[in-house]
């Protein structure tokens, strides 16, 4: 016989589809979002500047307490926490007004010394998804060191072992060790993707590696100010979605990325006395120079990609070129 199907029975099997299509996508709509919350460190409750000062910042919290991580925010009263200018060099956020400070190695002061940032994310990780995180960092102009294996550990608790001044924790991304972190310009991207298990809960941004396993490695002489290594840390993202971190899923990798692309060099640096600019693709008009407190002290016309710094006292001073397409570009430059 043959059968017939009745109109309602047909709306009620598509409602069943339908509702069973939605509860299988749940986890992937609930989660595509970044799951970080205070991303890029904007949310704070009151801006009173200082150092040592991340209890300022909403949502995180040092998880570490014999350590001292920094917050940094264009909205504080003094030098030591502002932005751009602050205690750990002069650098502006990669996102909004702030950024945290992290030392992940302080041989001015001790053997494996390190401060660590940790939050609580927005939901619970599902098991067997896999997750793509991203985050920037940049090292401090303070630094006479720098590291290779900055990393995201997952917990699911705000509970981390520690032996001292560091955590004991394996992280889940982490900088490929091969490749040093010495951008002091530059916001450099690591980033790298993994499998939850369903437990995962806080994550914690560091380094967890010793200071004989952590690519340590001191910076060219006159570079720096203290035997640390200091980085500053931005914009940071945990989503079941590649595309939230940049992540390109016909290549995944775990390491670095550098965010400055473009094809303008200064050289030599350090200088003594003349200054030479590369420019492949850009015309350029006008250059202004600034010390490290933003005072220009030098500008004028770029005239055969050729600046004389002869007169400038030694030091640190920033770059500002102007192309005649309206681009700006800035570089660090050493006068010794």
């Amino acid at each position: 016989m043959k059968k017939t199907y009745h109109r309602k029975n047909i709306e009620t099997h598509f409602i069943k589809i339908g509702l069973l299509t939605i509860v299988g996508l749940l986890p992937w709509l609930c989660n595509s979002q970044n799951l970080v919350p205070n991303q890029s460190f904007e949310e704070f409750g009151v801006c009173k500047g200082g150092s040592w000062n991340l209890q300022d910042l909403q949502k995180w919290y040092n998880p570490l307490l014999i350590s001292s991580p920094d917050y940094y925010n264009s909205c504080a009263p003094d030098s030591s926490s502002g932005v751009p200018v602050n205690g750990g060099g002069v650098r502006f956020p990669k996102t909004g007004g702030g950024f945290v400070g992290l030392f992940c190695s302080q041989q001015f002061y001790s053997q494996n010394v390190r401060d660590y940032i940790s939050v609580r994310l927005m939901d619970g990780l599902y098991n067997g998804k896999r997750y793509y995180v991203s985050y920037f960092c940049n090292l401090a102009d303070i630094s006479q060191q720098s590291i290779s294996t900055l990393g995201v550990y997952f917990s699911a608790s705000d509970t981390i072992p520690s032996l001292g001044a560091m955590l004991i924790a394996s992280p889940k991304v982490e900088n490929n060790i091969n490749i040093q972190l010495v951008d002091t310009f530059g916001w450099m991207k690591i980033k790298g993707s993994f499998v939850a298990n369903g437990t995962e809960k806080y994550i914690t941004i560091g380094n967890f590696k010793d200071d004989a396993h952590c690519g340590l490695t001191d910076l060219p002489a006159g570079q720096g100010l203290y035997k640390c290594a200091y980085y500053l840390i931005d914009d940071v993202t945990v989503s079941l979605n590649p595309a939230d971190c940049g992540i390109d899923t016909t290549g995944m990798f775990l390491g670095v990325e550098g965010v400055d692309k473009e094809t303008i060099n200064i050289y030599p640096n350090p200088t003594q006395d003349k200054l030479y600019i590369q420019s492949e693709a850009h015309l350029l008009s006008y250059y202004t120079i600034a010390d490290i407190a933003g005072n220009v002290v030098q500008q004028g016309d770029v005239a055969g990609h050729e600046i004389s710094v002869g007169d400038l006292a030694k030091g640190v001073y920033f770059v500002r070129l102007q192309g005649k397409d309206g681009a700006v570009y800035v570089r660090k430059m050493l006068k010794e």
